[in-house]
């Protein structure tokens, strides 16, 4: 199999919370900075570190999703709302 590659190799590394690697992913990029850009889109809960070669090009911290947490969707009622202050 082969596949048209623009611009230098790099390895993202995904590593759980014991420093273990528990999955890889090539990307091309034209630039570490590009690299560590694309790494960062990949958003996994995860660890992620960026290599060239033998060359550590950076680390990124996990993606946390407020969002996905079950308080997200409780929203205060606001000062006072509680005891009917400012209700008509």
């Amino acid at each position: 199999m082969s596949c048209s590659v623009t611009g230098d190799q790099y390895r993202v590394y995904f590593i759980d919370g014991s420093d273990g690697i528990i999955d890889a992913r090539w990307l091309a990029a034209r630039s570490d900075g590009e690299a560590l850009s694309e790494a960062r889109a990949l958003g996994t809960n995860l660890t992620r570190e960026v290599w060239q070669d033998q060359r550590p090009v950076g680390r990124l911290a996990p993606v946390i999703d407020c969002t996905a947490s079950p308080l997200a969707s409780i929203r205060p009622a606001g000062i006072g709302a509680a005891r009917g202050v400012g209700a008509p």
